[in-house]
């Protein structure tokens, strides 16, 4: 999933840290994207860098600092939020126990 669809929504803005949190929020709500595949692969990015991401997108302010931090506080908000609506890992089913 590629980290540009995250940067979008702070194209023109010169402090992008101040919408990490509703663009978690936005994204949280959309039911065709891979919301932990997308939060690996930003912190994959962030831990390993392979490119610049002021240079993925068309930035009116490409400030790189500014946009690494963005994805690090998007990345944290966004794992908040499925926390709220997940909050324990999924285990799997033993079907024996349940036909006693």
């Amino acid at each position: 999933m590629p980290i540009s669809l995250v940067l979008y929504g702070v194209i023109f803005d010169q402090h992008p840290i101040n919408k990490a949190k509703i663009i978690a929020q936005q994204l949280s709500l959309r039911d065709d994207i891979d919301l932990a595949f997308l939060i690996n692969n930003v912190e994959e990015e962030l831990q390993n860098p392979t490119q610049k991401v002021s240079n993925i997108l068309d930035f009116v302010y490409p400030n790189e600092t500014e946009l690494r931090s963005y994805l690090k506080i998007f990345t944290e908000e966004l794992r908040k939020i499925l926390m709220l609506f997940n909050p324990l890992p999924l285990l799997p089913i033993n079907h024996e126990h349940l036909n006693e």
